[in-house]
């Protein structure tokens, strides 16, 4: 935080222009407060004209001109003179001005009359004046008052009665004064000390503030700049994505139909061989077959991942009965694969009717995906699909005695083209988006997916919808 540093004596800052910026500061601050004091002041000063006729109307004519001659059209001058911008640079001088000439008058009829308490609440009122209320500063108020204390003796010796008893009240006043001038010069001291430390708090307050606003206005550029940069990554990214996975549908689609022209006149060439009763030329059927299912179904993963991906599924949610319209269809297809390798596999239901309010095609291709895996991965045992409820909830168990999943591979198990083994080597083969469209599909059904997993023993995959 600057550090404002200030004379002892003068109270003035020691930069320059930290003391231009005080001064300009406190006359704004002090303009209508000076108007409304000076006003007041002046009319106190010039309502006593009044009591001069009842306590000195030997001398009545005499003051009168003193107040209303030579007082008033000086303290109306500087009133008027405080409406023009050129008061800002003299004001404080025109205020000592006042302040002499005001306290002049008052010390004057005040050693004329002496016993008259009216004068001397007039200079006490003209003291009070310069400390406190026409905004006198400390030094000015400081000079202008010792002024006063050497007119005041001046006059007395000047102008003071020749009887002693008259003398005697003047003299013994000086002391009371002088005790005011000091404590009223204390009080300005404190105040424009104070005054000078308000300053000082502001302008460090508002050097702060502008720090802040600058550090926030490049804050906020900079979150802008990398905001940008970003979005323009994120734009990059997705049209990547978008391209890579139009470009796989295309590719799907331009594998799809060749493929499945080789198997249909495969198939016609099947039937012609079947009744000549060649058991070699059957097997290599078979063969043909099963690698044709499976190019097929790695195609369809592959479009349905790029429709997912491009944003492209045309997802229809209805009231589906999962136990018949989708679990029943399955056990008629998959029962006899698993009984084909020797596995047990059964479904039960704990109800006659399941129903939700989903996408039957992704519903039906998640069940797909997880009763195929559980053939696929388990080579002795049994798979065991059971629905239940739950709260509210319907709960489906795909349950198999298979290879099971390390806990290490798990974190990563609904990755795209991710496989626990991977290369030329590896025991079983698939290309890593059954799983991952199962995730997927469940996140589009607002369905959630949970797995439980021990090597060696088997998964569970639980699927839980509303």
């Amino acid at each position: 935080m600057m550090t404002y540093k200030l004379n002892w004596l003068n109270l003035n800052f020691e930069n320059r222009e930290d003391e231009k910026k005080f001064r300009q500061a406190y006359f704004k601050k002090s303009l209508v407060i000076f108007r409304i004091s000076f006003v007041t002041v002046s009319i106190l000063y010039l309502s006593f004209g009044y009591l001069d006729s009842i306590a000195a109307p030997e001398y009545l004519n005499e003051f009168l001109f003193i107040r209303f001659v030579l007082v008033l059209p000086i303290l109306t001058t500087v009133f008027i003179m405080s409406f023009f911008n050129l008061f800002e640079k003299i004001w404080q001088g025109l205020l000592v001005l006042c302040f002499i000439v005001g306290g002049t008058g008052i010390i004057y009829m005040l050693v004329k009359i002496p016993d008259n308490l009216f004068y001397y609440g007039g200079l006490f009122l003209i003291l009070l004046a310069g400390f406190f209320f026409i905004r006198l500063r400390f030094f000015a108020a400081t000079i202008s008052s010792i002024l006063i204390m050497v007119i005041y003796i001046a006059f007395l010796n000047i102008f003071g009665p020749e009887h002693a008893t008259e003398s005697n009240y003047l003299l013994l006043s000086i002391p009371f004064y002088v005790t005011t001038i000091i404590i009223g010069v204390a009080a300005s001291y404190n105040i424009e000390r104070l005054e000078r430390q308000e300053f000082s708090q502001q302008e460090n307050l508002q050097k702060k503030q502008l720090e802040i606003e600058s550090i926030n206005a490049n804050l906020e550029q900079t979150i802008e700049a990398r905001t940008r940069e970003l979005n323009e990554a994120k734009e990059k990214a997705e049209e990547s994505n978008k391209l890579k996975s139009e470009f796989l549908a295309q590719m799907s689609h331009e594998i799809r139909s060749p493929i499945n022209t080789i198997l249909n006149f495969t198939s016609l060439l099947e039937s012609d061989f079947i009744k000549k009763n060649n058991d070699e030329v059957q097997e290599s059927f078979k063969v043909i077959r099963s690698a044709g299912s499976r190019i097929t179904r790695s195609i369809d993963l592959i479009l349905n991942m790029s429709e997912i991906q491009t944003g492209t599924y045309d997802y229809r949610p209805k009231n589906i009965d999962l136990i018949n319209d989708v679990l029943k269809k399955l056990k008629n297809e998959f029962i006899k694969l698993a009984e084909s390798k020797g596995i047990k596999m059964s479904f039960s239901f704990s109800t006659d009717y399941a129903y939700t309010f989903a996408d039957e095609y992704s519903i039906t291709q998640i069940f797909t995906n997880l009763i195929d895996n559980a053939i696929k991965y388990t080579k002795e045992g049994s798979i065991n699909v059971n629905l239940f409820s739950d709260d509210s909830k319907i709960i489906v168990e795909v349950k198999d005695t298979g290879v099971g999943i390390s806990k290490e591979y798990l974190p990563g198990l609904f990755e795209p083209f991710s496989q626990e083994t991977q290369g030329y080597t590896r025991n079983f083969d698939g290309n890593g988006l059954g799983l991952a469209l199962v995730k997927k599909y469940c996140d589009i059904n607002n369905a959630s997916i949970k797995v439980e997993s021990e090597k060696g023993v088997g998964s569970t995959f639980r699927i839980i919808l509303k």
